[in-house]
């Protein structure tokens, strides 16, 4: 029996001629998420507007430190918190379908966290 290990692939969504999905294996490398840039967290989705100078200012100097110190930043969903993401290699040999599909799950990485 042959053992195929799945280690730095990753499974890319492939659109058959008769609209049926399948799923293939691309060799993939990893990457700086895109998302937190490789600090593993970002800011919470209610922060994600910022703060106006006067709500700033309403805020006790505490609250200042700590949101600087980053107490309130939440997981990235995107690599959890791992910093990084796996991304189908771009110097690959690939059929023109494949290439697109994975091209497609590529782009879909570069989603912002205001996305999720």
């Amino acid at each position: 029996m042959k053992v195929f290990s799945r280690a730095n692939k990753v499974q890319v969504p492939l659109l058959t001629k008769r609209g049926v999905e399948k799923y293939i294996y691309v060799d993939a490398e990893f990457q700086v998420c895109p998302n937190c840039k490789g600090r593993g967290t970002i800011d919470p989705p209610s922060f994600v507007q910022g703060w106006t100078s006067s709500e700033w200012a309403q805020e006790d100097p505490d609250f200042h430190e700590s949101y600087l110190k980053g107490d309130y930043d939440v997981p990235c969903p995107m690599c959890g918190s791992i910093r990084v993401v796996l991304r189908p290699k771009k110097d690959i040999l690939l059929p023109k379908i494949v290439r697109a599909a994975a091209n497609r799950y590529s782009e879909n990485l570069y989603m912002t966290d205001q996305e999720y």
